[in-house]
Formats: structure tokens, C-alpha cells, sequence
């Protein structure tokens, strides 16, 4: 259970109030004006309860849950105030959409209960979200390892493209949207059904034909709320610019998402065909004219060390398939016995292909396998080391902690913890 609130007033008193009367109870976090909190908010973890008061000077607390619920919309909000009007009422459930709209001076025990049945909100809508995301999650996941076995060639490249375009949507200020790696795991299901996975697209550097597009956005729209998914497939073979404000409305995301998906798979395209990096995003500008410079910035920035790790450094090595790892890195290309093409080189193992492999070779219609071997350098022996000062650090921050509680122990539990305004 999610027990961290975020408790936001201009008087410290109050503050300081509740968070010794809530210590031991709640995780509370304490902010003294509207810009503290949304900052704290941006760099901690999510925080199940959010209660401001509605009078602070420079952003009240109307303006604050408004901001704040632009970028942490599954936070539980409600307010303090000492108005009683109804226009202070209407504007905070209305426009502010408050869970909670308290009275000052509020008695401890009716703040304790507030907040209890915010958090048991929090997890209520959050846990059936999240066990929706999981749900339609695996399906996917189970879709799309099935494509990648039955047509190899065009959707063992998937990975990679997903992984890039969480990249670039992330160095761009737009997190890492469920639905953008969802367009890129299913953007070539239109070359299926019109019978082109056998092979790679050239002409258009891996990239969909409109036909291809369009045929894979009608099919995805038919999943529930898949709808912006099937757009952002529609609209990739042609899209080439990005909204100055992405995040803004729909029709923004969706642009940006057809973008940075176009952009994924040429990158990917050229780098998987021998290019390095350089020339692979010039060639990315001519594919793609008048490409923004964040974005090809972003791309600049892209992990892409699977494909230019030299040879010496990783050497092929032949390998059983009961030996075979998930993330493994094809080193030749894998045949049957009798010369079809089942996996390109380069191709990272997943746990669908590694089992289907092992199939054939139970079967003996398997080519011999080879893999890149992984080769550890010093910095990752090193990071992977427990950090002793981070170890030290901790048990210091337990101990000034345990002084804290010790000090700011609260002897009058029963007393109102707000004050009238």
C-alpha cells in the first residue's frame, strides 16, 4: 500500500503540526508553498495523497492541483480551507476535482480518516489499472512473440525500435508513453497481411509503404483502447515533424509518437545494414527532410552498442541451444539444415525464439548457433560492487531519522492540527 502524503500550507506551524501527529502512521512529506511541492513531486516517488491549502500566496492550492495533475494524474488531491462559500466549494470539486474538500480548523481524527480513505482510493484505482496494464500487457506480449517466430525477418527488429523510441521520447521530455512501444512492437503486422515478410524493405530504409500502414491501424483499432496506437501506425510512413508542446493534447502525442517511431526504425535500419553511427544519422536526415534537430540530437544520443561493438572485442562463439540465454546476441545467421532462413545475425534472443530453438534442435534441423560473446569490462565489475559509503550513508540517514522521531514526538493527540485562517 502506497502510505506517502504530500502535505502543502504556507504556515509552517501547520506543517509541522502534522507531520508530528501523522509520524509512525503515514510517510508525510511537507511542502511550504505550491513550486516546492510540484518540484518535490517531480523527483520523488508517486505520492498516494496530495492536500494543499487552498489560500497560499504566489500559486494557492486551486493552481497547484491543477498543475500537479497534468503530469501526476493517479495522485488522490484534496483541499484545506477556512472559506465556507459556495463558489470555494464548486471551484475545488469542479475544477479541481478534489477526493476531499476539508474545513479549518480540522480535527486530527477527521484528517486521519481523509487521508486513510485517499490512499485506499490510490490503490484501488491504481491496482485495477495496473492489473489492466499487466493483463493486456502479456496478451500483446504473447501476439507479438508469435509474429516474431512465424515472420522473423520483420519483427525480430522490434526490440530494438521500441527500445529507441523510449529513448528518444524520454531525452525529449515525454517519459516513456505505453502506447509508443506498443506502435512499434505492432507496426509491420500491415506487411503480413499483404505478404511482404519475407524480406526487409529497402526503398523506403524498413519503413512501412502507406498501404502496409494503413491496413495495420484498421487491424489495431479494433483492439479497446488501442485507438491512438493504430493512429501513430497510420501516420508513420509520412510523418516528419514533431509539435513545439507534444505533451499537450492528443492529436500532439500522436504526431510526436508517429515521429520518433519513423525515426526508431530508420535509425535502426541503417545501423543494422553496417553503417556507423555518423553516417547512419546523416543518412536518417536524407530519409527523413527537415527532421528537428532535438530529435536528431536524441537520436545521436541512442544506445547503440549492439551494433557497433568491434569484432575483436566480440568474438563468435559457437554455442548448444540448452545453453542459450535470453538477450543474447546472434552472431551468424541461424539456418535450418536445409538452408532456410530462420534468424538474421544480430538478432537478440528472446525467451519465444530461444524455446523454438531448442525444438528444432531436438528435431536435429538446426545449422550450428553462434552468439556474440559477452565480454565484461572493468567498469561494469566495478558497478555491480555494493557502494560501502552508499551502505554508511544509509545507516546515518536510519539514525538521524530515530533522533528525529524521538524528538518531534507529539503529546496531544487529540488537539484540531489546523487552525482557523
Amino acid at each position: 500500500m502506497n502510505d506517502r502524503v504530500l502535505f502543502v500550507d504556507d504556515e509552517q506551524k501547520m506543517l509541522d503540526a502534522v507531520a508530528r501527529r501523522f509520524e509512525g502512521t503515514f510517510e508525510i512529506h511537507t511542502a511550504s508553498s505550491g513550486a516546492m511541492a510540484l518540484q518535490m513531486m517531480g523527483h520523488q516517488e508517486p505520492f498516494g495523497v496530495v492536500i494543499c491549502d487552498m489560500r497560499m500566496p504566489q500559486m494557492d492550492g486551486l493552481q497547484l492541483i491543477k498543475e500537479a495533475r497534468k503530469k501526476f494524474p493517479d495522485s488522490i488531491y484534496m483541499m484545506l480551507t477556512g472559506n465556507q462559500d459556495l463558489t470555494t466549494a464548486c471551484n475545488a470539486v469542479n475544477v479541481g476535482q478534489v477526493f476531499r474538500l476539508l474545513h479549518k480548523p480540522c480535527h486530527s481524527s477527521v484528517l486521519h480518516r481523509a487521508i486513510e480513505d485517499g490512499l485506499m482510493q490510490f490503490d484501488l484505482l491504481n491496482g485495477r489499472e495496473d492489473l489492466l496494464r499487466r493483463t493486456f500487457g502479456g496478451a500483446l506480449t504473447v501476439l507479438t512473440e508469435i509474429l516474431e517466430l512465424t515472420h522473423p525477418v520483420v519483427f525480430q527488429r522490434s526490440h530494438t525500435v521500441m527500445r529507441f523510441v523510449d529513448e528518444l521520447a524520454d531525452q525529449l521530455g515525454l517519459g516513456k508513453p505505453w502506447d509508443y512501444r506498443v506502435a512499434a512492437s505492432l507496426a509491420n503486422i500491415g506487411r503480413v497481411v499483404v505478404g511482404e515478410h519475407d524480406q526487409d524493405r529497402t526503398d523506403t530504409y524498413g519503413v512501412c509503404i502507406d498501404s502496409e500502414a494503413e491496413i495495420a491501424g484498421r487491424l489495431i483499432a479494433n483492439i479497446p483502447r488501442l485507438n491512438d496506437v493504430a493512429e501513430i501506425v497510420r501516420r508513420h510512413p509520412n510523418a516528419s515533424r514533431i509539435p513545439d508542446h507534444p505533451e499537450q493534447s492528443r492529436e500532439t502525442r500522436i504526431e510526436a509518437g508517429a515521429l520518433l517511431l519513423r525515426t526508431a526504425i530508420v535509425y535502426e535500419f541503417h545501423l543494422r545494414s553496417g553503417l556507423k553511427p555518423d553516417r547512419a544519422l546523416t543518412q536518417l536526415t536524407h530519409a527523413i527532410p527537415g527532421l528537428a534537430k532535438s530529435v536528431l540530437d536524441a537520436a545521436a544520443r541512442l544506445d547503440v552498442s549492439e551494433f557497433s561493438a568491434p569484432d575483436d572485442e566480440r568474438p563468435d562463439v559457437e554455442i548448444r541451444p540448452y545453453a542459450l540465454k535470453e538477450g543474447m546476441i546472434l552472431a551468424q545467421n541461424v539456418q535450418t539444415r536445409d538452408g532456410s532462413l530462420l534468424l538474421s545475425k544480430g538478432t537478440r534472443l528472446s525467451q519465444a525464439f530461444i524455446e523454438r530453438l531448442q525444438q528444432m534442435a531436438i528435431r536435429d534441423d538446426l545449422r550450428p548457433l553462434f552468439v556474440q560473446a559477452i565480454v565484461e569490462t572493468p567498469e561494469a565489475s566495478e558497478e555491480s560492487k555494493p557502494n560501502a559509503a552508499d551502505e554508511s550513508q544509509g545507516q546515518s540517514d536510519g539514525d538521524t531519522n530515530a533522533d528525529h522521531a524521538s524528538a518531534d514526538s507529539f503529546s496531544g493527540a487529540d488537539e484540531p492540527v489546523a487552525a482557523s485562517i
